[in-house]
């Protein structure tokens, strides 16, 4: 069988995301990197990520709620903090101040969004501190302009899956929103002009995507912010940071993780009988093969984006847990993989669990060896590594459930969130960030006209 990779990914510069989900969109695991194309980069990129995190720092990726909120001013007037989730919608562009909070999170007949009680809370503590923090927002370029945002993370009790021990706002960055126009063409929200970008495969010509982007700014004065601020939102039970470096405790060791036996079940004994003379034979032999991680590896392609097509004709993704579940397990529960997926999917749906086992157990061996002031770094989300693009290492996190009051509470609200996700620090963030925003929908009638995955690397596996 033969395999090709067709890598289309968008220019990136040296700057940093920090955080995902929510307005934040979704941050690249290494498998999705546009240079990790097997099983053997796969195995570089870990030793690399060493090599970053050592020189250049890391930092824990927060696993909360992703907040972006900014500046406006009413018609009197008068300042006042709002979120905006990045929609196209009026109330985001306009701002949702804390008294429009019930409109735009709690649509007719839906459960009560966990958005309105965080959003309050937020917006409380800004809106308090807003007469101590006037030179540090003019310094950071929102006093007079709501199309520049603070990017933040929202912390309370137990979030997705990590348990914090106190409750707290991340403030990470300032991004601005992109312009973008409705189907008509007219300018529905203000930002930045898009810039044009020369693809390095193709050589086309593209329009930046996302909802927005990372913009200078200054780390002194997010910093002195988030002092101010600290006092006003003690009152509510709040703590305020703006970072949380990783550090080293000890050198991971990859060979372990990767000498490991990883066993797949191929194939079960058939046989048949022939109906005239009543013999038996053996149609497929039983299946299983056993074998270390990095074996396992050796000429695997990642099949990045690949649709892997069950025997019933669904769709699956080769680098998903789906496929990595069953195929892992498939010794465990006796299901082999010719019964799970067409005969010329099966090679991919092995390569695609085998890469996906190793960005967990690698990640695992990385995680352990980290902490910073929220604690070790394996007890966490994950660690962002700052590279173009930034990627996740996440370990066992990459298989958890997601399980968030907020995502319980609107699963449907997660369409219409498209602000990029947060710095880094110094003023570094990926300026190309991708929308999460995804269609025109009842909870999002703005919509956005990108798609559903707009991400930075897509492959194709051809046979």
């Amino acid at each position: 069988m033969k395999f090709e990779q067709e890598i289309i990914f968008e220019k990136y510069t040296n700057r940093v995301l920090v955080n995902e989900g929510g307005a934040a969109g979704h941050m690249l695991h290494p498998f999705d990197l546009p240079d990790v194309t097997s099983g053997h980069t796969l195995i570089d990129k870990f030793k690399e990520t060493v090599r970053i995190l050592d020189d250049v720092g890391g930092s824990i990726k927060i696993d909360g709620t992703n907040v972006s909120f900014k500046l406006v001013t009413g018609e009197n007037g008068v300042k006042q903090f709002a979120l905006d989730r990045g929609s196209m919608s009026e109330l985001d562009v306009n701002g949702v101040t804390i008294e429009k909070l019930p409109e735009r999170f709690l649509p007719q007949g839906g459960a009560p969004h966990g958005m309105v009680a965080a959003g309050r809370t937020l917006l409380t503590i800004m809106n308090q501190s807003l007469p101590y923090i006037s030179d540090e927002l003019r310094k950071l370029g929102l006093w007079e302009d709501p199309t520049k945002f603070i990017n933040a993370e929202f912390v309370q009790g137990t979030t997705n899956v990590v348990e914090y021990d106190k409750d707290f706002l991340a403030f990470h960055g300032i991004n601005q929103f992109l312009e973008k126009h409705n189907r008509q063409g007219e300018l529905v929200r203000p930002g930045l002009e898009r810039e044009q970008i020369v693809d390095p495969v193709t050589g086309q010509v593209k329009l930046e995507k996302g909802g927005s982007k990372a913009v200078p700014y200054s780390q002194e004065a997010l910093d002195q912010l988030a002092e101010q601020v600290k006092p006003i939102a003690k009152n509510y039970n709040f703590e305020i940071i703006t970072k949380a470096t990783v550090k080293k405790k000890g050198h991971p060791n990859f060979n372990t993780p990767l000498s490991q036996n990883v066993s797949i079940k191929i194939s079960d004994k058939e046989e048949e009988t022939d109906p005239k003379t009543g013999k038996t034979r053996v149609i497929t032999n039983e299946e299983v093969i056993t074998q270390p991680l990095r074996k396992w590896l050796d000429g695997a392609v990642n099949p990045r984006d690949y649709m892997l097509t069950t025997q019933g004709g669904r769709k699956e993704r080769a680098v998903g847990k789906t496929n990595y579940l069953d195929v892992i397990d498939s010794v465990k529960t006796g299901k082999p993989l010719n019964k799970m997926y067409i005969e010329q999917d099966i090679e991919p749906a092995i390569n695609g669990a085998m890469i996906y086992h190793a960005t967990k157990e690698l990640g695992n061996e990385l995680l352990k060896h980290y902490t910073s002031v929220l604690g070790d770094a394996n007890t966490h989300e994950g660690i962002v590594v700052p590279t173009s693009p930034p990627y996740k290492i996440t370990g066992e996190f990459i298989i958890q459930g997601m399980q968030s009051k907020f995502r319980q509470a609107a699963q449907a609200d997660e369409d219409d969130q498209s602000a990029p996700g947060v710095n880094f620090g110094k003023g570094y963030q990926n300026v190309n960030a991708q929308s999460a925003n995804y269609s025109a929908s009842s909870k999002d009638p703005g919509g956005t006209p990108y798609t559903r995955y707009p991400g930075p690397g897509k492959g194709t596996y051809l046979q």
